[in-house]
């Protein structure tokens, strides 16, 4: 079921990123981003959330913050849900384009977008960071 988040949950969405993300956000950076205009998105199952989508929409464009799953429930089709929802409803908002950063070794993450419509459009040198220095960002546009 997916379900609406609010500023309230973003304890839980730091600790889905700690299982899920190679550089999690943390509750900070998930309230600030709750708090200052993003919309999120829950999954839940089995009596917890174990995934969720964090956007936000400026004019005419969305940026797709983070989505993250818990590793026990990947490959499930929770990702494929909540990027269905997500863009059903920039479709609906007006929304014109969408675009993301994911890292250049994320093929998953880089398949899923691409299946639903993303493609390249640039590359952002060093921007996360590594345990030994920084990966290179892959830059995916959509328009809608």
């Amino acid at each position: 079921m997916l379900k609406s988040l609010s500023s309230e949950d973003a304890g839980t969405l730091a600790a889905i990123e700690v299982k899920a993300q190679s550089s999690p956000w943390t509750a900070s950076q998930c309230l600030e981003s709750l708090q200052s205009g993003a919309t999120g998105l829950g999954v839940w199952q089995d009596d917890q959330y174990c995934g969720f989508l964090l956007h936000r929409i400026i004019l005419d464009e969305s940026e797709l913050l983070t989505l993250s799953v818990l590793p026990d429930y990947q490959g499930q089709g929770l990702g494929t849900a909540l990027m269905c929802n997500y863009l059903t409803g920039l479709s609906a908002s007006g929304v014109q384009k969408a675009f993301l950063e994911v890292r250049a070794s994320n093929l998953v993450a880089q398949q899923l977008y691409e299946k639903h419509g993303f493609s390249q459009t640039g590359r952002r040198l060093g921007y996360y960071p590594v345990v030994a220095g920084r990966e290179d960002a892959i830059i995916m546009t959509l328009q809608l």
